[in-house]
């Protein structure tokens, strides 16, 4: 079963390619966003505007399979509610630069469709060819298993995280 999934590709090209999947599996989909102490989380329903919503306060994503009240759970890690959650961060864009997506199972014992979902996306993009696997330098299952967008990749430099800079990404 996989727990985590890194993808060197735009939260945007992600989410487009993965929106069937989140509709027909019925997952709800939010984005937080932080401005200094504040946290907001936003539901997108609509994932043509979520170009839109990617700016510099865009923290990170969570896919949910049952919807976030923010009343009742407070966050998407408190103890009842982390079984239905999958977090996403990364996937920013400039012209010149790409962020890899690590999205994890927040929890130990996720539901079934936390679990299905993860997989589902795990098979989707071993078999599109719009996508590569292996990065390097590195020999671990982490750096082998790492997918990445094809026409994304080409002439950006590519980073595990825009605010920590140390050494690029290499495509193998």
């Amino acid at each position: 079963m996989a727990t985590q999934i890194n993808i060197v590709s735009s939260i945007s090209s992600l989410v487009q390619e993965i929106e069937k999947l989140l509709k027909d599996m019925q997952l709800n989909f939010y984005l937080e966003k932080r401005d200094d102490d504040k946290k907001e989380y936003i539901k997108i329903e609509d994932f043509k505007n979520l170009d839109n919503e990617i700016d510099k306060n865009y923290y990170a994503f969570y896919i949910t399979s049952l919807p976030f009240d923010k009343e009742k759970d407070k966050s998407f890690f408190d103890d009842l509610f982390c079984v239905h959650v999958i977090e996403g961060l990364g996937g920013r864009e400039t012209k010149n630069e790409l962020e890899n997506i690590s999205m994890r199972i927040v929890s130990k014992t996720p539901d079934r469709e936390i679990k299905s979902f993860l997989n589902a996306l795990s098979k989707q993009l071993k078999n599109d060819d719009g996508y590569g696997m292996g990065i390097g330098p590195g020999s671990s299952s982490f750096y082998k298993n790492t997918f990445y967008k094809k026409d994304k990749v080409k002439n950006k430099t590519l980073w595990f995280d825009f605010k920590r800079k140390v050494q690029p990404i290499v495509i193998e």
